[in-house]
Protein backbone atom coordinates (compact mmCIF):
# COMPACT_ATOMS: atom_id res chain seq x y z
CA UNK A 1 0.00 0.00 0.00
CA UNK A 2 1.44 3.70 -0.59
CA UNK A 3 1.01 6.51 1.54
CA UNK A 4 -2.15 7.62 -0.38
CA UNK A 5 -4.53 5.20 1.78
CA UNK A 6 -3.94 6.30 5.52
CA UNK A 7 -6.40 5.92 8.29
CA UNK A 8 -5.53 8.63 11.76
CA UNK A 9 -3.14 6.88 14.19
CA UNK A 10 -6.32 7.53 17.01
CA UNK A 11 -8.38 5.26 15.38
CA UNK A 12 -8.58 1.80 15.57
CA UNK A 13 -11.14 -0.11 13.49
CA UNK A 14 -10.29 -3.83 12.96
CA UNK A 15 -7.55 -6.37 14.02
CA UNK A 16 -5.84 -8.24 11.57
CA UNK A 17 -7.15 -11.41 10.68
CA UNK A 18 -4.75 -14.76 10.79
CA UNK A 19 -5.55 -17.58 9.74
CA UNK A 20 -5.64 -20.92 12.09
CA UNK A 21 -2.83 -22.96 10.14
CA UNK A 22 -4.23 -26.02 9.03
CA UNK A 23 -1.76 -28.61 10.00
CA UNK A 24 -0.38 -28.45 13.65
CA UNK A 25 2.08 -31.26 15.10
CA UNK A 26 1.83 -32.34 18.50
CA UNK A 27 4.88 -31.83 19.11
CA UNK A 28 4.69 -28.18 18.34
CA UNK A 29 5.22 -25.35 21.22
CA UNK A 30 2.03 -24.07 22.70
CA UNK A 31 0.24 -21.41 24.51
CA UNK A 32 -0.40 -22.63 28.39
CA UNK A 33 -2.01 -21.37 31.30
CA UNK A 34 -1.34 -22.76 34.73
CA UNK A 35 -3.23 -21.62 37.98
CA UNK A 36 -2.60 -22.73 41.69
CA UNK A 37 -2.28 -21.68 45.24
CA UNK A 38 0.40 -23.95 46.25
CA UNK A 39 3.44 -21.99 44.87
CA UNK A 40 5.42 -25.41 44.69
CA UNK A 41 3.19 -27.12 42.63
CA UNK A 42 2.96 -24.48 40.43
CA UNK A 43 6.85 -24.18 39.89
CA UNK A 44 6.91 -28.10 39.16
CA UNK A 45 3.69 -27.89 36.84
CA UNK A 46 5.28 -25.01 34.72
CA UNK A 47 8.74 -26.43 34.84
CA UNK A 48 7.69 -29.82 33.73
CA UNK A 49 5.73 -27.91 30.60
CA UNK A 50 8.72 -25.26 29.86
CA UNK A 51 11.07 -28.27 29.53
CA UNK A 52 8.64 -29.92 26.76
CA UNK A 53 9.39 -26.39 24.93
CA UNK A 54 5.67 -25.25 25.90
CA UNK A 55 4.98 -21.26 26.67
CA UNK A 56 3.97 -21.01 30.16
CA UNK A 57 2.25 -18.14 32.17
CA UNK A 58 1.14 -19.04 35.70
CA UNK A 59 -1.22 -17.49 38.39
CA UNK A 60 -1.94 -18.09 41.84
CA UNK A 61 -5.52 -17.63 42.07
CA UNK A 62 -8.87 -17.22 39.65
CA UNK A 63 -8.83 -13.07 39.41
CA UNK A 64 -5.19 -13.10 37.74
CA UNK A 65 -6.17 -16.19 35.45
CA UNK A 66 -8.92 -14.48 34.10
CA UNK A 67 -6.87 -11.51 33.41
CA UNK A 68 -4.28 -13.19 31.87
CA UNK A 69 -7.05 -15.61 29.67
CA UNK A 70 -8.45 -11.82 27.95
CA UNK A 71 -4.92 -10.71 27.29
CA UNK A 72 -3.99 -13.68 25.47
CA UNK A 73 -6.09 -16.57 25.17
CA UNK A 74 -4.11 -20.10 25.85
CA UNK A 75 -4.37 -23.13 23.93
CA UNK A 76 -4.46 -25.21 27.14
CA UNK A 77 -5.74 -24.27 30.91
CA UNK A 78 -4.41 -26.27 33.96
CA UNK A 79 -6.36 -25.02 37.19
CA UNK A 80 -6.76 -25.90 40.66
CA UNK A 81 -10.20 -26.97 42.17
CA UNK A 82 -9.75 -25.22 45.52
CA UNK A 83 -8.64 -21.49 45.56
CA UNK A 84 -9.08 -18.50 47.14
CA UNK A 85 -11.85 -15.93 45.53
CA UNK A 86 -12.35 -17.69 42.22
CA UNK A 87 -12.28 -21.45 42.55
CA UNK A 88 -11.49 -23.73 39.53
CA UNK A 89 -15.19 -24.41 38.77
CA UNK A 90 -16.35 -20.99 38.67
CA UNK A 91 -13.26 -19.91 36.20
CA UNK A 92 -14.45 -23.08 33.92
CA UNK A 93 -17.57 -21.44 33.62
CA UNK A 94 -16.51 -17.74 33.09
CA UNK A 95 -14.26 -19.07 30.67
CA UNK A 96 -16.85 -20.59 28.72
CA UNK A 97 -19.05 -17.63 28.95
CA UNK A 98 -16.44 -15.34 27.29
CA UNK A 99 -15.83 -17.88 24.46
CA UNK A 100 -19.46 -18.47 23.81
CA UNK A 101 -19.91 -14.73 24.30
CA UNK A 102 -16.80 -14.16 21.01
CA UNK A 103 -14.73 -12.42 23.32
CA UNK A 104 -12.04 -14.95 23.68
CA UNK A 105 -10.83 -15.57 19.93
CA UNK A 106 -10.68 -19.39 20.33
CA UNK A 107 -11.79 -21.83 22.30
CA UNK A 108 -8.95 -23.83 25.49
CA UNK A 109 -8.81 -26.77 26.61
CA UNK A 110 -9.33 -26.59 30.37
CA UNK A 111 -7.86 -29.81 33.37
CA UNK A 112 -9.01 -29.42 36.53
CA UNK A 113 -5.94 -30.00 38.96
CA UNK A 114 -7.71 -31.84 41.90
CA UNK A 115 -7.65 -34.33 45.19
CA UNK A 116 -11.87 -34.29 44.95
CA UNK A 117 -11.97 -37.65 43.39
CA UNK A 118 -15.34 -39.09 42.45
CA UNK A 119 -18.19 -39.55 39.98
CA UNK A 120 -20.31 -36.40 41.33
CA UNK A 121 -16.90 -34.31 41.49
CA UNK A 122 -16.44 -35.16 37.77
CA UNK A 123 -19.86 -34.48 36.93
CA UNK A 124 -19.70 -31.07 38.83
CA UNK A 125 -16.31 -30.34 36.85
CA UNK A 126 -17.60 -31.55 33.40
CA UNK A 127 -20.75 -29.45 33.60
CA UNK A 128 -18.91 -26.28 34.90
CA UNK A 129 -16.46 -26.47 31.26
CA UNK A 130 -13.71 -28.59 32.03
CA UNK A 131 -12.07 -31.06 29.51
CA UNK A 132 -10.30 -33.34 31.58
CA UNK A 133 -8.85 -34.21 34.96
CA UNK A 134 -5.37 -34.38 36.59
CA UNK A 135 -5.38 -36.40 39.92
CA UNK A 136 -2.86 -34.70 42.72
CA UNK A 137 -1.19 -37.94 43.80
CA UNK A 138 0.43 -37.11 47.32
CA UNK A 139 4.42 -36.57 46.37
CA UNK A 140 4.79 -39.01 43.53
CA UNK A 141 5.80 -36.11 41.56
CA UNK A 142 6.79 -39.25 38.19
CA UNK A 143 3.40 -40.15 38.41
CA UNK A 144 2.31 -36.94 37.98
CA UNK A 145 4.31 -35.83 35.32
CA UNK A 146 3.44 -38.98 33.34
CA UNK A 147 -0.26 -38.53 33.39
CA UNK A 148 0.11 -34.51 32.85
CA UNK A 149 2.42 -35.38 29.52
CA UNK A 150 -0.03 -38.30 28.63
CA UNK A 151 -3.47 -35.95 28.94
CA UNK A 152 -1.45 -32.86 27.44
CA UNK A 153 -1.33 -35.10 24.11
CA UNK A 154 -4.68 -36.29 24.17
CA UNK A 155 -5.68 -32.32 24.39
CA UNK A 156 -3.48 -31.35 21.94
CA UNK A 157 -5.16 -33.69 19.26
CA UNK A 158 -8.45 -32.49 20.94
CA UNK A 159 -7.57 -28.69 19.83
CA UNK A 160 -6.42 -29.47 16.65
CA UNK A 161 -9.75 -30.89 16.10
CA UNK A 162 -11.31 -28.02 17.31
CA UNK A 163 -8.82 -25.08 15.33
CA UNK A 164 -9.50 -27.30 11.86
CA UNK A 165 -13.12 -27.19 12.70
CA UNK A 166 -12.99 -23.56 13.24
CA UNK A 167 -10.63 -22.72 10.78
CA UNK A 168 -13.56 -24.84 8.35
CA UNK A 169 -15.76 -22.20 9.74
CA UNK A 170 -14.35 -19.14 9.39
CA UNK A 171 -12.08 -19.60 6.04
CA UNK A 172 -12.02 -20.62 2.45
CA UNK A 173 -10.00 -23.76 2.31
CA UNK A 174 -9.24 -22.73 -1.46
CA UNK A 175 -7.64 -19.36 -0.82
CA UNK A 176 -7.10 -18.90 3.01
CA UNK A 177 -8.88 -15.96 2.96
CA UNK A 178 -12.05 -15.37 5.39
CA UNK A 179 -15.68 -16.93 3.99
CA UNK A 180 -18.17 -14.73 3.48
CA UNK A 181 -20.31 -15.44 7.22
CA UNK A 182 -16.99 -14.97 8.76
CA UNK A 183 -16.75 -11.62 6.56
CA UNK A 184 -19.85 -10.52 7.46
CA UNK A 185 -19.00 -11.27 10.69
CA UNK A 186 -16.23 -8.86 11.36
CA UNK A 187 -17.31 -6.32 8.85
CA UNK A 188 -20.16 -5.19 11.23
CA UNK A 189 -18.33 -4.60 14.28
CA UNK A 190 -16.03 -2.89 11.59
CA UNK A 191 -18.85 -0.72 10.14
CA UNK A 192 -20.50 0.07 13.92
CA UNK A 193 -16.59 1.33 14.51
CA UNK A 194 -16.46 3.75 11.59
CA UNK A 195 -20.06 5.06 11.97
CA UNK A 196 -18.98 5.85 15.56
CA UNK A 197 -15.61 7.22 14.72
CA UNK A 198 -16.78 9.22 11.58
CA UNK A 199 -14.48 7.21 9.80
CA UNK A 200 -14.97 6.47 5.81
CA UNK A 201 -15.34 2.93 4.87
CA UNK A 202 -15.28 1.58 1.52
CA UNK A 203 -16.26 -1.80 -0.27
CA UNK A 204 -14.81 -3.05 -2.90
CA UNK A 205 -16.66 -6.13 -4.96
CA UNK A 206 -13.93 -8.14 -7.27
CA UNK A 207 -14.83 -10.99 -10.13
CA UNK A 208 -12.35 -12.56 -11.83
CA UNK A 209 -13.23 -12.44 -15.46
CA UNK A 210 -14.80 -15.28 -18.04
CA UNK A 211 -13.25 -17.79 -14.80
CA UNK A 212 -15.93 -20.49 -16.10
CA UNK A 213 -13.90 -20.48 -19.42
CA UNK A 214 -10.75 -21.10 -17.91
CA UNK A 215 -12.57 -24.25 -16.09
CA UNK A 216 -13.79 -25.36 -18.35
CA UNK A 217 -10.97 -25.08 -21.08
CA UNK A 218 -7.97 -25.86 -18.53
CA UNK A 219 -9.59 -27.80 -15.74
CA UNK A 220 -10.76 -27.24 -11.89
CA UNK A 221 -7.45 -27.07 -10.81
CA UNK A 222 -6.01 -24.42 -12.79
CA UNK A 223 -9.13 -22.31 -11.75
CA UNK A 224 -8.26 -23.42 -8.46
CA UNK A 225 -4.41 -21.61 -8.98
CA UNK A 226 -6.12 -18.73 -10.60
CA UNK A 227 -8.25 -18.17 -7.15
CA UNK A 228 -5.32 -18.65 -4.84
CA UNK A 229 -3.35 -15.92 -7.31
CA UNK A 230 -6.56 -13.14 -7.25
CA UNK A 231 -6.51 -13.88 -3.63
CA UNK A 232 -2.37 -13.55 -3.26
CA UNK A 233 -2.54 -9.92 -5.11
CA UNK A 234 -5.11 -8.87 -2.58
CA UNK A 235 -3.74 -9.68 0.05
CA UNK A 236 -0.25 -8.17 -1.09
CA UNK A 237 -2.51 -4.46 -1.39
CA UNK A 238 -4.03 -4.74 1.90
CA UNK A 239 -3.39 -3.48 5.04
CA UNK A 240 -3.20 -5.62 8.29
CA UNK A 241 -6.89 -4.48 9.26
CA UNK A 242 -8.44 -4.53 5.50
CA UNK A 243 -10.83 -7.57 5.48
CA UNK A 244 -11.19 -9.71 2.74
CA UNK A 245 -12.91 -12.45 1.78
CA UNK A 246 -13.79 -15.02 -0.90
CA UNK A 247 -17.79 -13.74 -1.37
CA UNK A 248 -18.58 -16.51 -3.23
CA UNK A 249 -17.44 -18.87 -6.99
CA UNK A 250 -15.06 -16.33 -8.40
CA UNK A 251 -16.23 -13.05 -6.45
CA UNK A 252 -14.15 -10.94 -3.72
CA UNK A 253 -15.13 -8.59 -1.48
CA UNK A 254 -12.81 -6.38 0.33
CA UNK A 255 -13.26 -3.38 3.30
CA UNK A 256 -10.96 -0.90 3.43
CA UNK A 257 -11.17 1.52 6.35
CA UNK A 258 -10.34 4.92 6.87
CA UNK A 259 -10.83 5.30 2.56
CA UNK A 260 -13.54 6.99 0.41
CA UNK A 261 -14.53 6.32 -2.76
CA UNK A 262 -11.72 7.88 -4.94
CA UNK A 263 -8.76 6.34 -2.26
CA UNK A 264 -10.71 2.69 -2.45
CA UNK A 265 -10.64 3.30 -6.87
CA UNK A 266 -6.98 4.18 -6.95
CA UNK A 267 -6.40 0.86 -4.61
CA UNK A 268 -8.83 -1.04 -7.15
CA UNK A 269 -6.66 0.26 -9.99
CA UNK A 270 -3.59 -0.86 -9.08
CA UNK A 271 -4.36 -4.32 -8.04
CA UNK A 272 -6.43 -4.53 -11.25
CA UNK A 273 -3.10 -3.82 -12.77
CA UNK A 274 -1.18 -5.97 -10.60
CA UNK A 275 -3.13 -8.67 -11.79
CA UNK A 276 -3.10 -7.95 -15.24
CA UNK A 277 0.48 -7.87 -15.47
CA UNK A 278 0.74 -11.63 -13.75
CA UNK A 279 -0.24 -14.69 -15.99
CA UNK A 280 0.05 -17.70 -14.70
CA UNK A 281 1.83 -21.06 -16.46
CA UNK A 282 -0.18 -23.82 -17.41
CA UNK A 283 0.76 -26.46 -19.68
CA UNK A 284 3.55 -23.84 -21.21
CA UNK A 285 0.80 -21.87 -22.06
CA UNK A 286 0.57 -18.69 -20.05
CA UNK A 287 -3.16 -17.32 -19.28
CA UNK A 288 -3.81 -14.03 -18.52
CA UNK A 289 -5.79 -13.30 -15.58
CA UNK A 290 -8.06 -10.03 -15.47
CA UNK A 291 -10.30 -8.94 -12.94
CA UNK A 292 -13.47 -6.44 -12.71
CA UNK A 293 -14.06 -4.09 -9.71
CA UNK A 294 -16.89 -2.41 -8.27
CA UNK A 295 -16.16 0.12 -5.82
CA UNK A 296 -18.62 1.91 -3.32
CA UNK A 297 -18.35 4.28 0.28
CA UNK A 298 -20.55 4.17 3.14
CA UNK A 299 -23.08 7.20 2.48
CA UNK A 300 -24.75 8.55 5.57
CA UNK A 301 -28.15 7.68 5.01
CA UNK A 302 -26.80 4.12 5.28
CA UNK A 303 -27.62 2.40 8.14
CA UNK A 304 -26.72 -1.58 7.34
CA UNK A 305 -23.37 -3.55 5.71
CA UNK A 306 -25.21 -5.34 3.06
CA UNK A 307 -26.25 -1.94 1.96
CA UNK A 308 -22.97 -0.71 1.34
CA UNK A 309 -21.55 -4.40 -0.24
CA UNK A 310 -25.25 -4.10 -2.73
CA UNK A 311 -23.83 -0.80 -3.97
CA UNK A 312 -20.26 -2.57 -4.85
CA UNK A 313 -22.08 -5.16 -6.04
CA UNK A 314 -24.15 -2.76 -8.44
CA UNK A 315 -21.35 -1.02 -9.40
CA UNK A 316 -19.15 -4.53 -10.06
CA UNK A 317 -22.10 -5.65 -12.56
CA UNK A 318 -21.84 -2.40 -14.70
CA UNK A 319 -18.04 -3.12 -15.01
CA UNK A 320 -18.91 -6.48 -16.37
CA UNK A 321 -21.48 -5.33 -18.50
CA UNK A 322 -19.48 -2.80 -19.62
CA UNK A 323 -16.30 -5.17 -20.84
CA UNK A 324 -14.82 -6.18 -17.77
CA UNK A 325 -11.38 -5.69 -16.39
CA UNK A 326 -12.35 -2.02 -15.42
CA UNK A 327 -12.68 -0.38 -12.28
CA UNK A 328 -16.65 1.33 -11.88
CA UNK A 329 -17.07 3.20 -9.01
CA UNK A 330 -21.23 3.56 -7.38
CA UNK A 331 -21.18 7.00 -7.47
CA UNK A 332 -21.27 7.06 -11.26
CA UNK A 333 -23.65 5.09 -12.80
CA UNK A 334 -25.89 3.36 -9.95
CA UNK A 335 -29.42 5.21 -8.78
CA UNK A 336 -31.48 4.22 -5.68
CA UNK A 337 -34.80 3.38 -7.05
CA UNK A 338 -35.02 0.06 -7.35
CA UNK A 339 -35.80 -2.76 -5.58
CA UNK A 340 -35.94 -5.73 -7.59
CA UNK A 341 -37.65 -7.92 -5.16
CA UNK A 342 -40.91 -5.88 -5.41
CA UNK A 343 -42.23 -7.26 -8.65
CA UNK A 344 -45.94 -7.08 -9.77
CA UNK A 345 -47.58 -10.15 -10.48
CA UNK A 346 -48.34 -9.32 -14.06
CA UNK A 347 -44.70 -7.70 -14.57
CA UNK A 348 -42.86 -11.12 -15.77
CA UNK A 349 -46.09 -11.58 -18.59
CA UNK A 350 -44.50 -8.20 -19.92
CA UNK A 351 -40.96 -10.03 -21.12
CA UNK A 352 -42.26 -13.59 -21.98
CA UNK A 353 -40.70 -14.41 -25.11
CA UNK A 354 -39.29 -10.84 -25.54
CA UNK A 355 -35.81 -10.39 -26.91
CA UNK A 356 -33.92 -7.17 -27.96
CA UNK A 357 -34.23 -7.71 -31.15
CA UNK A 358 -37.89 -7.29 -30.61
CA UNK A 359 -37.42 -3.63 -29.45
CA UNK A 360 -34.41 -1.86 -30.17
CA UNK A 361 -34.74 1.36 -32.15
CA UNK A 362 -32.30 1.06 -35.37
CA UNK A 363 -29.48 2.36 -35.63
CA UNK A 364 -28.90 4.84 -38.57
CA UNK A 365 -26.46 7.21 -37.67
CA UNK A 366 -22.09 6.42 -36.17
CA UNK A 367 -19.21 8.49 -35.85
CA UNK A 368 -15.99 7.64 -37.49
CA UNK A 369 -13.08 7.01 -35.35
CA UNK A 370 -10.68 9.97 -37.58
CA UNK A 371 -13.49 12.37 -37.73
CA UNK A 372 -12.56 15.75 -36.06
CA UNK A 373 -13.78 17.30 -32.43
CA UNK A 374 -15.47 20.28 -34.38
CA UNK A 375 -17.36 18.06 -36.55
CA UNK A 376 -18.47 16.07 -34.45
CA UNK A 377 -19.35 18.78 -31.88
CA UNK A 378 -21.13 20.93 -34.54
CA UNK A 379 -23.46 17.31 -35.28
CA UNK A 380 -24.18 16.87 -31.73
CA UNK A 381 -25.21 20.60 -31.09
CA UNK A 382 -27.56 20.55 -34.48
CA UNK A 383 -29.32 17.17 -33.90
CA UNK A 384 -29.11 17.52 -30.31
CA UNK A 385 -28.45 14.09 -29.61
CA UNK A 386 -26.45 13.41 -26.84
CA UNK A 387 -23.97 10.72 -27.62
CA UNK A 388 -23.25 8.81 -30.76
CA UNK A 389 -21.47 5.32 -31.10
CA UNK A 390 -18.06 5.22 -32.43
CA UNK A 391 -16.75 2.75 -34.94
CA UNK A 392 -13.54 1.87 -37.33
CA UNK A 393 -13.11 2.16 -40.67
CA UNK A 394 -14.74 -1.70 -40.99
CA UNK A 395 -17.53 -0.70 -38.92
CA UNK A 396 -16.51 -2.37 -35.96
CA UNK A 397 -17.83 -0.76 -32.54
CA UNK A 398 -15.07 1.26 -31.03
CA UNK A 399 -16.67 3.04 -28.40
CA UNK A 400 -19.06 5.87 -27.99
CA UNK A 401 -18.52 9.74 -27.90
CA UNK A 402 -20.43 12.67 -26.16
CA UNK A 403 -20.82 16.11 -25.33
CA UNK A 404 -19.17 15.86 -21.70
CA UNK A 405 -16.20 14.40 -24.06
CA UNK A 406 -15.90 17.03 -25.93
CA UNK A 407 -16.83 20.01 -23.16
CA UNK A 408 -13.33 20.13 -22.14
CA UNK A 409 -12.24 21.01 -25.40
CA UNK A 410 -14.23 23.91 -25.91
CA UNK A 411 -11.80 27.36 -26.10
CA UNK A 412 -9.05 25.30 -27.42
CA UNK A 413 -8.30 26.48 -31.10
CA UNK A 414 -5.57 24.16 -31.42
CA UNK A 415 -7.30 20.89 -30.55
CA UNK A 416 -10.37 21.84 -31.84
CA UNK A 417 -9.66 20.26 -35.26
CA UNK A 418 -7.52 17.43 -33.95
CA UNK A 419 -9.14 13.91 -34.25
CA UNK A 420 -11.85 12.37 -31.56
CA UNK A 421 -9.54 9.55 -30.86
CA UNK A 422 -8.36 10.29 -27.48
CA UNK A 423 -11.81 11.57 -26.58
CA UNK A 424 -13.79 8.07 -27.17
CA UNK A 425 -15.64 6.19 -24.24
CA UNK A 426 -14.38 2.26 -24.09
CA UNK A 427 -16.38 1.35 -21.52
CA UNK A 428 -19.79 0.88 -23.24
CA UNK A 429 -22.67 -1.74 -22.14
CA UNK A 430 -23.56 -3.65 -25.61
CA UNK A 431 -25.91 -6.46 -25.74
CA UNK A 432 -26.54 -8.94 -28.58
CA UNK A 433 -29.82 -9.10 -30.13
CA UNK A 434 -31.04 -12.52 -28.48
CA UNK A 435 -30.61 -11.14 -25.05
CA UNK A 436 -34.04 -11.37 -23.21
CA UNK A 437 -35.30 -8.13 -22.94
CA UNK A 438 -35.82 -8.87 -18.99
CA UNK A 439 -32.09 -9.27 -18.49
CA UNK A 440 -31.77 -5.04 -20.22
CA UNK A 441 -34.90 -3.97 -18.49
CA UNK A 442 -33.13 -5.05 -14.93
CA UNK A 443 -30.20 -3.67 -15.87
CA UNK A 444 -31.35 -0.17 -16.89
CA UNK A 445 -33.22 0.06 -14.07
CA UNK A 446 -30.53 -0.28 -11.66
CA UNK A 447 -27.79 1.99 -13.34
CA UNK A 448 -28.16 5.72 -14.12
CA UNK A 449 -27.05 4.92 -18.00
CA UNK A 450 -29.92 5.66 -20.12
CA UNK A 451 -29.14 3.32 -22.81
CA UNK A 452 -27.54 0.11 -24.11
CA UNK A 453 -26.19 -0.77 -27.49
CA UNK A 454 -27.14 -3.91 -29.42
CA UNK A 455 -24.57 -5.54 -31.21
CA UNK A 456 -24.30 -8.01 -33.75
CA UNK A 457 -20.95 -9.18 -34.32
CA UNK A 458 -19.15 -6.21 -32.68
CA UNK A 459 -21.20 -4.00 -35.48
CA UNK A 460 -23.86 -1.25 -33.86
CA UNK A 461 -27.45 -2.18 -35.30
CA UNK A 462 -29.39 -0.59 -32.59
CA UNK A 463 -30.19 0.97 -29.53
CA UNK A 464 -32.41 0.17 -26.44
CA UNK A 465 -33.20 3.46 -24.15
CA UNK A 466 -35.12 3.92 -21.30
CA UNK A 467 -37.85 6.30 -22.92
CA UNK A 468 -37.91 3.38 -25.41
CA UNK A 469 -38.85 0.91 -23.53
CA UNK A 470 -41.38 2.61 -21.01
CA UNK A 471 -43.42 3.33 -24.13
CA UNK A 472 -42.74 0.19 -25.27
CA UNK A 473 -43.60 -1.83 -21.90
CA UNK A 474 -46.89 0.31 -21.71
CA UNK A 475 -48.02 -0.44 -25.29
CA UNK A 476 -47.59 -4.09 -24.96
CA UNK A 477 -49.56 -3.63 -21.42
CA UNK A 478 -52.09 -2.20 -23.13
CA UNK A 479 -52.20 -5.22 -25.67
CA UNK A 480 -51.89 -8.08 -22.94
CA UNK A 481 -55.00 -6.36 -21.43
CA UNK A 482 -57.38 -5.97 -24.76
CA UNK A 483 -59.96 -8.17 -22.99
CA UNK A 484 -59.66 -6.22 -19.65
CA UNK A 485 -60.70 -2.96 -20.60
CA UNK A 486 -60.82 -2.06 -16.64
CA UNK A 487 -56.87 -2.55 -16.68
CA UNK A 488 -55.67 -0.87 -19.66
CA UNK A 489 -53.44 1.98 -18.50
CA UNK A 490 -54.61 5.44 -18.90
CA UNK A 491 -52.75 7.57 -21.76
CA UNK A 492 -51.58 9.78 -18.96
CA UNK A 493 -51.87 14.07 -19.40
CA UNK A 494 -49.61 16.02 -21.37
CA UNK A 495 -47.25 18.07 -19.42
CA UNK A 496 -47.52 20.65 -21.67
CA UNK A 497 -50.48 22.69 -20.87
CA UNK A 498 -51.98 25.88 -22.62
CA UNK A 499 -50.09 27.92 -19.41
CA UNK A 500 -46.75 26.15 -19.58
CA UNK A 501 -46.75 26.66 -23.12
CA UNK A 502 -47.62 30.30 -22.75
CA UNK A 503 -44.76 30.70 -20.01
CA UNK A 504 -42.23 29.16 -22.79
CA UNK A 505 -43.19 31.97 -25.19
CA UNK A 506 -43.42 34.76 -22.36
CA UNK A 507 -39.16 33.35 -21.77
CA UNK A 508 -38.47 33.45 -24.99
CA UNK A 509 -39.57 36.65 -26.15
CA UNK A 510 -37.89 38.03 -23.20
CA UNK A 511 -34.60 36.14 -24.15
CA UNK A 512 -34.96 37.96 -27.73
CA UNK A 513 -35.71 41.17 -26.22
CA UNK A 514 -32.45 40.58 -24.03
CA UNK A 515 -30.07 40.22 -27.19
CA UNK A 516 -32.05 43.37 -28.86
CA UNK A 517 -31.12 45.23 -25.64
CA UNK A 518 -27.50 44.40 -25.62
CA UNK A 519 -26.96 45.30 -29.60
CA UNK A 520 -28.84 48.55 -28.85
CA UNK A 521 -26.33 49.61 -25.26
CA UNK A 522 -23.35 48.47 -27.67
CA UNK A 523 -24.34 50.82 -30.09
CA UNK A 524 -25.49 53.51 -27.91
CA UNK A 525 -21.86 53.34 -26.64
CA UNK A 526 -20.15 53.34 -30.05
CA UNK A 527 -21.64 56.43 -30.64
CA UNK A 528 -20.71 58.31 -27.69
CA UNK A 529 -17.01 58.18 -27.47
CA UNK A 530 -14.70 56.18 -29.65
CA UNK A 531 -12.22 55.74 -27.43
CA UNK A 532 -14.52 54.86 -24.76
CA UNK A 533 -13.59 50.68 -23.32
CA UNK A 534 -16.79 49.10 -24.59
CA UNK A 535 -18.27 46.39 -23.09
CA UNK A 536 -18.26 42.91 -25.31
CA UNK A 537 -21.64 41.86 -25.92
CA UNK A 538 -20.77 38.22 -26.94
CA UNK A 539 -21.38 36.45 -23.99
CA UNK A 540 -24.65 38.63 -23.09
CA UNK A 541 -25.78 37.41 -26.92
CA UNK A 542 -23.88 34.40 -26.09
CA UNK A 543 -26.33 33.65 -22.80
CA UNK A 544 -29.65 35.19 -24.24
CA UNK A 545 -29.18 33.13 -27.53
CA UNK A 546 -28.69 29.51 -25.74
CA UNK A 547 -31.56 30.17 -23.48
CA UNK A 548 -33.69 31.17 -26.16
CA UNK A 549 -32.00 27.67 -28.38
CA UNK A 550 -33.34 25.89 -25.58
CA UNK A 551 -36.68 27.28 -25.24
CA UNK A 552 -37.71 26.68 -29.23
CA UNK A 553 -36.15 22.88 -28.78
CA UNK A 554 -38.81 22.91 -25.55
CA UNK A 555 -41.58 24.35 -27.79
CA UNK A 556 -41.06 21.95 -30.79
CA UNK A 557 -40.75 18.78 -28.09
CA UNK A 558 -44.18 20.14 -26.66
CA UNK A 559 -45.71 20.37 -30.35
CA UNK A 560 -44.40 16.73 -30.80
CA UNK A 561 -46.16 15.52 -27.71
CA UNK A 562 -49.29 16.93 -28.44
CA UNK A 563 -49.23 14.96 -31.59
CA UNK A 564 -48.54 12.14 -29.71
CA UNK A 565 -51.29 12.59 -27.16
CA UNK A 566 -53.78 12.61 -29.92
CA UNK A 567 -52.40 9.47 -31.29
CA UNK A 568 -52.46 8.05 -27.72
CA UNK A 569 -56.27 9.23 -26.87
CA UNK A 570 -56.93 7.81 -29.92
CA UNK A 571 -55.52 4.31 -29.46
CA UNK A 572 -56.78 4.40 -26.30
CA UNK A 573 -60.30 4.83 -27.61
CA UNK A 574 -60.10 2.39 -30.67
CA UNK A 575 -59.07 -0.77 -27.73
CA UNK A 576 -61.64 0.23 -25.43
CA UNK A 577 -63.92 0.16 -28.41
CA UNK A 578 -62.87 -3.00 -29.33
CA UNK A 579 -60.61 -1.81 -32.04
CA UNK A 580 -58.19 -4.67 -32.23
CA UNK A 581 -56.57 -3.23 -35.12
CA UNK A 582 -55.83 0.26 -33.16
CA UNK A 583 -52.75 -1.55 -31.37
CA UNK A 584 -50.71 -3.78 -33.68
CA UNK A 585 -47.51 -5.62 -33.19
CA UNK A 586 -45.92 -2.93 -35.54
CA UNK A 587 -47.18 -0.07 -33.01
CA UNK A 588 -45.91 -2.09 -30.38
CA UNK A 589 -42.38 -2.01 -31.72
CA UNK A 590 -42.87 1.57 -32.76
Amino acid sequence: MDDSIQIPKDVHLAQSVNPVSKEKSLSDPINILVIDDDPALLRLVSHLLELEGHSVRTAMDGNTALQLTLQDCPDVIITDWVMPGINGLELCRRIRQLYESRILKHYSYIFLLTAQVGRQNLLEGLNAGADDFIEKGGNNFANLKVEILVRLKTALRMRNMQRELEYAAKFDFVTDLLNRSTFFEQGRDLWTKSIRQGCSLAAIMIDCDYFKRINDTYGHQTGDSVLKLLATVLQEHSRGYDILCRYGGEEFCVLLPGCDESIAVSWAERTRKRLEADPILCDNTDINITASFGVAERLDGMTLLDQLVEHADQALLFAKESGRNRTVKYSDVVVDCYDPHVVHPSHQMLFDGITAGDVLMPLVMTVNINESIATVADFLMKTRIEALPVVDDHGDLLGFISEKNLLAVVGDKERWQDGIRDFVTRAIVVYPPETPLKVIYDFLVRVSKRRVLIVKGNKPVGYIARDLLLRWLRNRWAFIHLRQPDEIPDPGKNLYTPEVMKQLLDNLIRQLDGIRMTFASYHYELSLNETFQHTNPVSGIASHASKAQEIIEQILIANAEFVDQMQADENHHNILAGHVHGVTQHSLVE
